[in-house]
């Protein structure tokens, strides 16, 4: 297998002549390259973002921009948020891989990202004046504007709440969900009390979904406390995480909840007995897939109220001394050899697969060595994408709308 740059990386200096004031060029997946895989390569201090696909047996990869692993977010199936560049020159781009081109935008975070809708909303604290922007972002053009400004003299004691902690926004951008310990927080690795609470922004009135979720955190966790876990299922409905019991360090019983917050219920929807995290868990939903990730490890279904493997039909076998990674796709194995996984990342249609797998330091490289691996529709074995001495943290896949539909396994 080569590796080559890819023709319509040259080609993206002249994908975009239309493109507006402020807007670049970037590289586009060519109709024939999907899916492509989006990663980040390189180190803390010199990282980029990167796109590849497979053509005529090659891999063929493109830079995008110079972009830090935590600091990329997928909005749609093509569109990304990224902190570009380094230092004074740090910039943050909405970028779609699709049209090939790329938008400056305010320095924000993502609060939530509604491909259906065709809008994302950013949020851009300013702690100091003690106010916060919600920033509308249109995925269609790539386009923002401002939507709304909260600030302290509105809300009082919550600001603090709001301004510091972790919030999700509802599809609807209508209501933000928040969490508020309670009282004083208890000594290391005791269990934690929190509130969640949802704020309507058109009213600014702030209202107790639940005052009694408690945290949990494994015996292995460096953290102090643990930070309750929630999401947004639709407009008017929250999932979140109570971890009632005691356990023993390792594994405890969790709680899972649904409250209707126009109808004022709240309901249990499962008590799956799993393994404690090291900061609380977490539930967020993927945008594309619609997927809800569950302590890193599960997917939700409601539905049948079951855990599924994070990353079904794949799955990933670890063994030590010496380390050693073996891949299935259901019961075919696509990869077995040395080294040990540190990231996955399933496509939103369940078809492909991508994995990372780092071997100890080497001799003369410096190391350790990271291989980017791609397990592509059709194909029996993995294929290697990225081979370097470095760190990359971030996985994500890019297919054609409706591939979920479309895709067919050809294997």
């Amino acid at each position: 297998m080569r590796y080559v740059i890819a023709w319509w990386l040259v080609a993206a200096v002249f994908a975009a002549p239309w493109a507006g004031a402020g807007e670049a060029a970037c590289p586009q997946v060519p109709d024939h390259g999907y899916p492509a895989l989006v990663f980040v390569r390189g180190t803390d201090e010199a990282s980029t973002l990167c796109m590849a696909c497979v053509e005529g047996g090659e891999v063929h990869t493109a830079e995008v921009v110079a972009a830090r692993p935590g600091q990329v977010r997928q909005l749609d199936d093509a569109i990304f948020l990224a902190y570009g560049g380094f230092g004074a020159e740090v910039r943050l781009y909405a970028i779609d891989l699709a049209k090939g081109r790329m938008k400056p935008v305010e320095p924000s975070e993502l609060l939530c990202s509604v491909p259906e809708r065709r809008k994302a909303m950013l949020l851009h604290r300013h702690i100091q004046a003690g106010t916060f922007d919600l920033i509308e972002l249109e995925l269609d053009t790539l386009e923002t504007k401002p939507a709304q400004t909260v600030t302290r003299e509105k809300l009082g004691d919550e600001f603090g709440s709001l301004l510091h902690g972790s919030m999700k926004l509802s599809p609807d951008f209508r209501h933000l969900a928040y969490a508020v310990v309670n009282g004083d927080l208890p000594g290391i690795h005791e269990p934690a009390v929190y509130s969640i609470k949802v704020l309507d922004l058109s009213t600014m009135k702030s209202t107790v979904v639940d005052g009694g979720v408690q945290v949990r955190i494994g015996m292995f966790s460096s953290m102090a406390h643990g930070r309750p876990a929630f999401e947004w299922l639709g407009d008017d409905e929250i999932v979140y995480q109570h971890i009632p019991g005691e356990g023993d360090g390792l594994e405890a019983e969790h709680v899972l909840k649904i409250a209707d917050i126009k109808k004022g219920t709240t309901r249990e929807v499962m008590r799956p007995m799993i393994r404690m995290t090291f900061d609380g868990g977490g539930l967020d939903r993927d945008p594309v897939s619609g997927r809800i990730a569950y302590n890193r490890e599960h997917v939700l279904d409601l539905e049948h109220k079951a855990l599924l493997g994070r990353d079904y039909p794949f799955s990933v076998e670890q063994a030590r001394n010496p380390d050693r990674t073996t891949v299935r796709r259901g019961d075919t194995v696509v990869f077995d050899g040395p080294g040990w996984c540190v990231g996955t990342c399933l496509s939103p249609s369940g078809k492909h697969f991508a994995f990372m797998i780092q071997i100890p330091r080497h001799p003369k490289r410096g190391g350790p060595l990271t291989i980017i691996y791609a397990v592509f529709a059709g194909r029996r074995e993995a294929v290697a994408v990225s081979e370097k001495p470095e760190y990359p943290a971030f996985l994500a896949w890019v297919e054609k709308p409706n591939a979920q539909d479309d895709a067919e396994d050809t294997e």
